[in-house]
């Protein structure tokens, strides 16, 4: 487990009080650790099943499942197709902002406690289908207790 620096505990500690929050900070400076150490703090450690929705570009879903594995040493599984069945073990679930799209009903029926969305900036546009499935009204976002928006992006 991997030794976190005194501002991303700050940062992990502000995203676990808050039900929709974001961390911005610049890119390289740890924002996916800052949101597994907040998951740790907002999720039953010993109920090991479907706590976290990660959505994220297609590019770093491997690295979202090897974060969880060496961070927190859960089972993840990558979804990479909308027709792929969902593990019934997994403590998170891992996808693009596509197949969060298309699969956002059977998502939100899961009952997970946190929703992360990585490089965020990707639903700057309201009226897209992505961003409404995911933050807008009856979005995924709904259907949890905590939503953090990751990004080093400015939009």
């Amino acid at each position: 487990m991997k030794q976190l620096l005194p501002h991303q505990i700050e940062d992990a500690k502000f995203l676990a009080s808050k039900s929709f929050a974001g961390n911005f900070s610049g890119m390289g400076s740890g924002k996916t650790l800052t949101a597994l150490e907040a998951l740790c703090q907002v999720t039953d450690m010993n109920v090991l099943r479907h706590s976290a929705i990660i959505v994220a570009p297609p590019i770093s879903l491997s690295m979202w499942a090897e974060e969880l594995q060496s961070h927190l040493s859960v089972t993840s599984q990558i979804i990479r197709s909308g027709k792929k069945k969902i593990d019934p073990d997994a403590y998170a679930l891992i996808m693009s902002y596509q197949i969060a799209t298309k699969r956002r009903d059977e998502l939100k029926a899961l009952g997970a406690k946190v929703l992360i969305c990585d490089e965020s900036h990707a639903l700057k546009t309201i009226s897209s289908k992505r961003t409404k499935a995911i933050i807008g009204r009856h979005g995924l976002c709904e259907s949890v207790d905590h939503t953090w928006c990751l990004t080093g992006t400015p939009s």
